[in-house]
């Protein structure tokens, strides 16, 4: 199979929607699991010599070397299985994330994301050092209350201060309830090539970036793997067209 590109994605998520209405050849592979009868073969320094898999629902095994590209966006229950006491659920949670990070970082074509192993052990950590980055590299201020340093145990509601932007491929969209106000994109689409070497080193396609309007912008926080469940068409439009330039 030629050309094929690979969405793992939940059912319902809109963007991965977006994505797939935009290639020639999706297969979307919305099982919490890892594709059946997978095989990579590497050689002795860890380099990508071949290998295939099994997606969800189909006949034949995809050849790596076919692939375009992957969309990667996991459900919120795609690692340890719930019925699993609390050790046996943490051991097979680290080391199904592990082959997760594993298996990407594999991938002979882009991913997006291409997401670490720190992001797969520690979601809050990994999403406080891509904030302190960003602020760093853009010469920003860290908001002292922002969701950049909130436990991932105590959600914070959004502040109405709060504005967001969604780099997307090489492009600041502002998210739809911005959209009537979208300073912050139009600010932060000026520090494109920033923003790009940022998300570049970081190995990100996609991820949103959320700011405080005070005196000037303050970063209130990351998301690499957001959700986009409440954005409107217009923008997932959008971003899905982006996105599957990059992985077609």
């Amino acid at each position: 199979m030629m050309g094929t590109t690979l969405v793992l994605a939940p059912p319902g998520d809109r963007l991965a929607a977006a994505v797939c209405r935009r290639v020639a050849h999706p297969i979307w592979h919305s099982r919490g699991r890892l594709p059946e009868a997978l095989g990579i073969e590497l050689d002795p320094q860890g380099r990508l010599l071949g290998g295939q898999f099994t997606p969800a629902r189909a006949r034949l095994p995809v050849r790596l070397a076919d692939l375009t590209g992957v969309l990667f966006r996991p459900g919120p229950r795609w690692f340890a299985g719930r019925a699993t006491s609390s050790p046996a659920r943490r051991f097979i949670d680290y080391e199904t994330k592990a082959t997760w990070a594993a298996w990407l970082d594999a991938m002979p074509c882009p991913v997006v994301n291409r997401m670490g192993p720190s992001w797969f052990v520690d979601p809050q950590g990994y999403r406080a050092h891509l904030a302190v980055d960003l602020a760093r590299r853009l010469g920003l201020a860290l908001h002292p209350d922002g969701a950049w340093k909130t436990s991932r145990r105590a959600p914070r509601a959004r502040a109405a201060s709060i504005r967001s932007a969604y780099w997307v491929d090489g492009e600041v969209l502002a998210a739809s309830a911005d959209a009537l106000r979208p300073s912050l994109a139009a600010d932060l689409q000026a520090r494109a090539a920033t923003l790009r070497q940022w998300a570049a080193a970081a190995g990100l396609s996609l991820v949103r970036i959320d700011c405080v309007a005070a005196d000037g912008w303050s970063i209130d926080g990351v998301d690499p793997m957001p959700g986009m469940a409440d954005e409107g068409d217009a923008l997932l439009d959008v971003a899905g067209a982006r996105l599957a330039k990059a992985i077609e």
